[in-house]
């Protein structure tokens, strides 16, 4: 068990309205409410940086496109050109810039 486990637990998360706990809920939620997120065809948006991760979920409905760092730098991604009107749905930051990603940051866009 690590040290810090009196300050870093569930217990204390939960009382945390920007912690991890609740990120996932708000996260469980939105896959529950939104059904292209579980059923969309998935598309992967290749980027030119191997530490990023981005990809569509689409039905007749609906269009998501998700957008994740896994790296300790900032980064910026790219979408296809024709995307307009995204919607900022959920991210660990509450404040997203453009298209550059913050490092470990996800994001959650609907159009």
């Amino acid at each position: 068990m690590n040290s810090n486990y009196p300050e870093i637990n569930v217990a204390s998360d939960k009382g945390d309205a920007r912690g991890i706990f609740a990120f996932y809920r708000k996260l469980l939620k939105l896959r529950k409410t939104l059904p292209v997120l579980i059923y969309g065809d998935y598309r992967e948006i290749p980027q030119e940086n191997p530490d990023l991760f981005v990809y569509q979920r689409t039905d007749q409905n609906d269009s998501c496109y998700v957008a994740l760092n896994f790296s300790s730098r900032s980064a910026s991604f790219n979408l296809p050109t024709a995307v307009s009107g995204l919607t900022f749905l959920s991210g660990n930051y509450d404040d997203p810039e453009d298209t550059l990603l913050r490092p470990w940051e996800a994001r959650l866009y609907r159009t």
